[in-house]
């Protein structure tokens, strides 16, 4: 266990759920392009929302899961299906999608080779963000960030300060990483995966944890001893 507002039965059952929802999704996915692939020009499903609810469904999963224990090994496991359908679902619309996938990219090491096809993303839909350019940069040194601006500042403001900060005083970058997630973050939170407004009245609660504050410091080289004591801090991650 590593979240402690729900209980180890609570989380079992909700990870059991979001598992099930999640390889029903990619079921419904692969038989919708089998549909797709029989009829051809023909067929007028909306291949792109199949491919979006599992997108979705995998953060739901990958969050219960992490606040359950399950290990970094298992809880990636998914992580080629989610790819594969994340490059079929993102229109330059969903921030918060490619934040994740990004994140996941930075977390698990994935490498460039296989993050090529959305990163272009980014470019072909000339999506320009100094937070999400940095860490596209940092997982291909070949990707140019290519703005100094951000799509949403009141999101992003203090982690492009972080990002900036850790080029000239790490240790500070991570104080400040500690702060914004004891005192700011989850005030942020109000809608998407993460939602602080309902998700513990409904029965929604998946935990509470900054994927993005893991992909951080890792690509700042940051030293996480502070940020260990910090509870939305996926250590583990």
């Amino acid at each position: 266990m590593r979240d402690s507002l729900k209980d180890k039965k609570y989380f079992e059952k909700r990870y059991a759920k979001d598992s099930a929802w999640f390889e029903e999704s990619f079921q419904e996915c692969n038989d919708a392009l089998a549909e797709l692939a029989q009829k051809g020009d023909g067929f007028t499903g909306n291949i792109r929302m199949y491919h979006l609810a599992v997108v979705t469904d995998f953060q739901f999963k990958f969050h219960s899961g992490y606040s359950l224990g399950i290990s970094k090994e298992e809880l990636g496991r998914d992580l080629p299906k989610v790819l594969d359908a994340f490059l079929h679902s993102w229109n330059g619309t969903v921030y918060n999608d490619m934040e994740f996938m990004l994140a996941l990219a930075i977390i698990y090491g994935i490498h460039k080779g296989y993050m090529r096809s959305v990163l272009l993303l980014l470019i072909e839909h000339n999506y320009q963000d100094y937070v999400l350019d940095s860490m596209a940069h940092y997982i291909d040194p070949n990707f140019t960030v290519r703005t100094g601006e951000l799509l949403f500042k009141e999101h992003s403001q203090r982690i492009a300060e972080i990002i900036n900060l850790a080029e000239t005083n790490k240790e500070e970058a991570a104080l400040y990483l500690a702060y914004f997630l004891e005192k700011e973050w989850l005030g942020m939170q109000t809608e998407g995966i993460i939602n602080n407004q309902q998700h513990l009245k409904e029965d929604k609660y998946r935990g509470y944890w900054s994927l993005e504050s893991a992909a951080l410091v890792k690509m700042l080289h940051l030293n996480d001893d502070r940020l260990k004591r910090c509870r939305h801090y996926p250590y583990d991650l």
